[in-house]
């Protein structure tokens, strides 16, 4: 119910890219701070017990789908792990995010 909304927020966000369009927000770290607030959302989420605090069914593939790209990215080009391990955090992050908070519609209920 709390993450909800920081969700949805960082999900538009992240793939409408309004920091491309205007420039005042090119400036701001919107994306480190809508996640910070989804996160904030999802804690206060867990601790009202409105979502469970087990991962969902297919994180272990998910896992295993970054370290394969993490792996794949490193070997084609010349840039270091870490550097392509940071640029590539975006998209698993958003994952567990979504995965977490959106368990089932029993947040919504009042």
């Amino acid at each position: 119910m709390f993450s909800l909304p920081g969700v949805l927020t960082l999900v538009a966000f992240i793939y409408l890219r309004p920091h491309e369009v205007f420039p005042f927000l090119r400036s701001v770290p919107c994306i480190p701070i809508l996640f910070a607030a989804s996160l904030l959302g999802l804690v206060l989420d867990l601790r009202l017990r409105l979502v469970r605090p087990w991962p969902a069914p297919h994180a272990a593939l998910a896992i295993a789908l970054y370290l394969w790209a993490l792996v794949a990215t490193t070997l084609g080009s010349s840039a270091s792990v870490a550097h392509v391990a940071v640029v590539l955090i975006v998209s698993p992050a958003l994952y567990f995010l979504v995965a977490q908070t959106a368990q089932s519609f029993r947040a919504l209920e009042s």
